[in-house]
């Protein structure tokens, strides 16, 4: 808890905060350090030495400690193991992220979707199959809880039952915008949100741009689906490029506002985006790591099991959603067969049902 007195103690001086944690041992030596040694770290005034020194002790501190536990938070910090292994590889890292829910391991390999607040239809949509395609997957869905395209890409994601992490720029005790507070209870049943904001932080529209590197670093790349020419979406996008991440785009209407900034980051070289496969084929080295060798030696064993019908569905199957339909179309099977043979599939681990009677094949 020591990390949360110190956070509060240096506020926006983020620099500061690195610099500490790069010249001492641990959080101990800095809150136990004379004045004269706090100052001799780049960034440090005698005023914030001071500040730190009485960090512990604060009244602020005090009143943080109990929402944290009130809340059901953790602190994750730049020390711990736990840390999200992409975000500790940016230029300007969180010293500490407060956490409702949980960030795992396999978070890295993630992708942001960003885009307007003012989205159309078509955004809409293309947020949230997007966001169910990656997470059917196996993929983690990063984006900002907010209007628009962000909270369509987070509901996308829970409908593919997977992971997906919403980063706020507010503290975690003033969920904004407030009509997707149950938005982001169900997020953290299933992920997380995060921010590196204390409680009672206000959505102050500063807080926003610096919220949005934490989008981009936690992420393998970035997809920006709809976003007029000074959409905030255009600056994760230029932070993605910063920290050497990929950035994609989704094509839009020629004419409309919402697909000005997708248009022009495709003519600057950024990939367009059809559909998950787009991204999946341009990030497959790093999502090869994904499948240990036990998963594939399980894999080609589940499939040396399956009858002749669960065979034939199995191989219709593919990584983007089939409608049932269109399994019975490809197949030829009865369908009471189709049922039983996707039902084996799942059962399996080979298929996974997803919303609106689509499957996906897993492995």
């Amino acid at each position: 808890m020591l990390w949360v007195a110190l956070g509060l103690a240096l506020g926006e001086k983020r620099a500061a905060f690195r610099n500490l944690i790069a010249e001492f041992e641990d959080v101990d030596a800095i809150v136990g350090a004379s004045t004269l040694e706090l100052c001799r770290v780049k960034g440090v005034t005698r005023e914030l030495a001071a500040a730190i020194r009485k960090a512990p002790g604060s009244p602020e501190f005090e009143k943080e400690r109990d929402t944290i536990e009130r809340l059901g938070l953790s602190i994750i910090t730049l020390k711990s193991p736990d840390y999200p292994e992409n975000l500790r590889h940016i230029p300007d890292p969180p010293a500490l992220l407060y956490v409702w829910g949980e960030l795992e391991a396999r978070d890295s390999f993630a992708i942001a979707i960003v885009g307007t607040r003012t989205c159309t239809h078509y955004g809409k949509q293309t947020a949230q199959s997007l966001g169910m395609q990656l997470a059917s997957m196996g993929l983690c869905v990063v984006s900002g809880l907010a209007r628009g395209i962000d909270s369509h890409a987070h509901r996308g994601a829970l409908m593919g039952k997977g992971r997906t992490i919403a980063v706020l720029g507010t503290g975690l005790d003033n969920v904004y915008p407030a009509e997707h507070a149950s938005l982001a209870e169900e997020i953290a049943k299933s992920g997380a949100v995060i921010s590196e904001f204390p409680s009672g932080v206000a959505p102050l529209p500063r807080n926003f741009p610096i919220r949005n590197r934490i989008i981009s670093g936690l992420a393998l790349g970035t997809v920006v689906v709809e976003a007029p020419p000074q959409s905030g979406a255009l600056i994760t996008a230029r932070l993605a490029l910063e920290q050497g991440r990929e950035v994609f785009a989704v094509p839009g209407n020629i004419t409309a506002q919402t697909s000005r900034g997708p248009n022009q980051l495709i003519r600057q070289g950024a990939k367009s985006v059809l559909s998950a496969k787009d991204i999946i084929e341009e990030i497959a080295p790093e999502i090869k790591g994904m499948m240990r060798e036990e998963t594939i030696k399980q894999a080609a064993e589940a499939k040396l099991r399956l009858d002749p019908n669960e065979r034939k569905i199995y191989e219709t199957l593919t990584q983007e959603p089939l409608h049932i339909d269109e399994i019975t179309l490809a197949t030829a099977l009865p369908l009471p067969k189709i049922g039983m043979g996707l039902f084996n599939l799942e059962i399996k681990g080979l298929a996974k049902e997803l919303p609106g009677k689509l499957f996906v094949r897993t492995l």
